[in-house]
């Protein structure tokens, strides 16, 4: 809660955005202390979340995204080791 009067007092922040989802909820508390506007991401990404559903919208179907290359993943799942009994 400091930091965020600190901010808007010492630095002239115009908006804070809480870094954690543990602060949900307590963005009218810091709003009132801090003097700024404050976004509370859990509640921004619900309404942007609601906002795709209500416009119908989904993921594009037409491949936009390259396929991810192929990976050489080594070591996994580990074999012999201490999580299968092996105790050497």
């Amino acid at each position: 809660m400091e930091q965020s009067v600190a901010a808007g007092r010492d630095n002239r922040a115009e908006v804070i955005c809480p870094g954690c989802g543990g602060m949900a909820g307590l963005d009218d508390a810091v709003r009132t202390r801090a003097e700024v506007p404050v976004v509370d991401g859990v509640s921004a990404a619900v309404t942007v979340a609601e906002s795709l559903v209500r416009l119908g919208l989904s993921t594009s179907k037409v491949r936009t995204y390259a396929t991810p290359r192929k990976k050489s993943i080594t070591g996994w799942p580990l074999s012999g080791g201490p999580a299968e009994g092996n105790r050497s």
